[in-house]
């Protein structure tokens, strides 16, 4: 899918096309949305997170079944880019790879460097 842009803040009759190719994987040959006198906002960027953490009782554990569920919460609240700042570098540096369609860019910083106490 692509937003087409005319006017807002370019001069009458010149237009400005933006793939939107990261939210719809696959559909870059979908006719383009004419989005006259619009604009769009950029997603949000969450810049510290622990996607692949889960608390219980106030204790910071490893869960990776939750993480997927963890990234759709986030996506659905209009992040687009994330920076895990550790965790289980097997499953964020796999989602830094986009192998989830639809969710937000994962930059991943890989092992989570901390002391065991």
């Amino acid at each position: 899918m692509s937003w087409l842009f005319e006017g807002t803040l370019l001069p009458s009759g010149e237009q400005v096309l933006l793939p939107i190719t990261a939210a719809s994987p696959g559909s870059a040959d979908a006719p383009a949305v004419l989005l006259r006198g619009a604009f769009a906002l950029q997603g949000l960027v969450d810049g510290h997170c622990h996607l692949t953490l889960d608390r219980d009782g106030g204790f910071p554990f490893v869960d990776l079944p939750g993480t997927p569920t963890r990234l759709a919460r986030i996506a659905r609240t209009g992040v687009s880019v994330v920076r895990d700042v550790g965790g289980e570098r097997s499953a964020t540096l796999r989602l830094a790879h986009g192998l989830l369609p639809g969710s937000p860019h994962v930059l991943a910083a890989g092992r989570f460097l901390a002391p065991a106490n």
